[in-house]
């Protein structure tokens, strides 16, 4: 559950719908609706950003579809690096590999940086994958 996200989103929405009640069972409630991957960071630039564009009533729905549609846009950007050959010849290690850099990537992470990340993943998930 991700309360950090909607607390952020939710106080954007009641900025702009005066009276609109912040209230612990809102907050839970939105946490359980949007993407469980969204950052605090990134719901309250993402409700700030559909305002700009909207003037009704903001729901988890349209935050959710504009995180995924965000992602699909940094993915999109960035081809991943090839790992090094003892991770690449291992498909457990390389599929970690590929998932912690597609999560950093996700994240706003440079492509270095997450390569650099997703070469320590193998180690760290699988043990003794990539050594």
């Amino acid at each position: 559950m991700n309360l950090q996200a909607a607390n952020q989103a939710l106080k954007i929405r009641a900025l702009m719908h005066q009276g609109t009640q912040i209230n612990q069972a809102r907050v839970e409630a939105w946490a359980a609706t949007l993407d469980p991957d969204m950052p605090p960071t990134e719901a309250r630039s993402l409700a700030l950003q559909w305002y700009r564009n909207n003037n009704g009533w903001m729901e988890p729905a349209d935050l959710n579809r504009l995180w995924r549609a965000l992602k699909r846009e940094r993915l999109n950007l960035f081809q991943m690096p090839q790992p090094p050959a003892e991770i690449a010849c291992d498909p457990v290690a390389y599929a970690e590999y590929e998932a912690e850099w597609r999560k950093q990537i996700i994240q706003g992470a440079t492509p270095g940086t997450a390569a650099l990340t997703a070469l320590a993943a193998p180690k760290q998930i699988g043990g003794n994958h990539g050594q």
